[in-house]
């Protein structure tokens, strides 16, 4: 057993070895490793972009009210009700604020969805992604729902704890719903604080592309557009509070959604999504509104929900 185990990992450090050897005599480079085509400054579409830069991986400046944040939670970042805009502002204005009593923590009290369907805004009673823990639910354009989507979370949510020194496991909650224990709420509030104090003091840039703000674009024409943060949740709301008008985004030519390429997405080829329900989450995303189960649970949210 131990031969079959170590084996595998034997062969691939060699093909790694040999690779990396090779790349350095052909002077190629990992697409990982490539800076993206900076077009910031440019009025440009992701789409322009990516066409200009041959499809390689473009830096283009997104207005802030095209951003989407907190996954399915879909909050538009220039709205009133983003908790993480609203507790990065509550900072500015009060820098001894803590965890208990901000915003966030009210969020994460208020907003616990039951199941993948009400954390997805989804009709689905008895049906699939009603069976399913709210942290196996997936963008339909993601991948699968269920368990992969679940521990791909959760060794996220243990990696960022690490980097600030914290060891949280894997029931401490997730960044974009409650609930979450006062461990997880203590780490999105000091991520959130460190940020918005460091933009203030050297403003917002970096030599390593590794630290941009990433996002998926949905797009219905060439022209609209919005861009769902998927890494940068908590630098994008504090650049939104600190007054700036646009966050530099990281596209890929992968990270551009069609809707009318429903049929195709992972989750309804899985037969996790009808396709009418695919595209009634790629609408609600798209237009900013956020899932039933906040209803009467959040500010604001209420007068959003058709």
């Amino acid at each position: 057993m131990f031969i079959k185990r170590i084996l595998p990992s034997i062969l691939k450090k060699r093909i790694r070895k040999h690779f990396e050897q090779w790349a350095h005599l052909e002077g190629y480079k990992h697409p990982k490793t490539m800076k993206p085509v900076n077009f910031l400054g440019f009025n440009v579409s992701p789409l322009e972009a990516l066409e200009r830069a041959g499809n390689n991986k473009v830096l283009i400046s997104v207005p802030i009210g095209k951003c989407r944040g907190l996954g399915p939670m879909a909050f538009a970042f220039d709205s009133s009700c983003h908790p993480l805009v609203l507790t990065a502002k509550e900072y500015l204005i009060n820098k001894r604020i803590d965890y208990l009593n901000s915003p966030l923590e009210k969020f994460y009290n208020n907003v616990k969805p039951k199941s993948a369907a009400e954390f997805l805004g989804i009709d689905d009673q008895n049906g699939f992604l009603s069976s399913l823990e709210p942290l196996e639910g997936q963008f339909p354009w993601r991948s699968a729902c269920g368990s992969d989507a679940k521990y791909t979370r959760i060794s996220i949510m243990e990696g960022e704890a690490k980097q600030y020194g914290l060891d949280l496991v894997g029931n401490e909650g997730w960044t974009e719903m409650g609930p979450v224990s006062t461990g997880k709420g203590l780490l999105e509030i000091e991520r959130l604080k460190r940020l918005v104090y460091s933009i203030s003091k050297n403003g917002f840039y970096s030599e390593s592309f590794q630290d941009y703000v990433t996002g998926t674009v949905l797009c219905k024409k060439k022209d609209q557009f919005v861009v769902v943060i998927r890494a940068g949740q908590h630098r994008t709301s504090a650049l939104v509070a600190l007054g700036y008008l646009a966050v530099p985004v990281v596209i890929e030519p992968k990270d551009i959604i069609l809707r009318d390429t429903a049929f195709q997405w992972p989750g309804v080829i899985n037969k996790d999504y009808t396709l009418k329900q695919a595209i009634e989450v790629f609408d609600r995303v798209f237009e900013g509104r956020q899932p039933e189960c906040l209803k009467g649970k959040w500010p604001d949210v209420i007068n959003q929900i058709k």
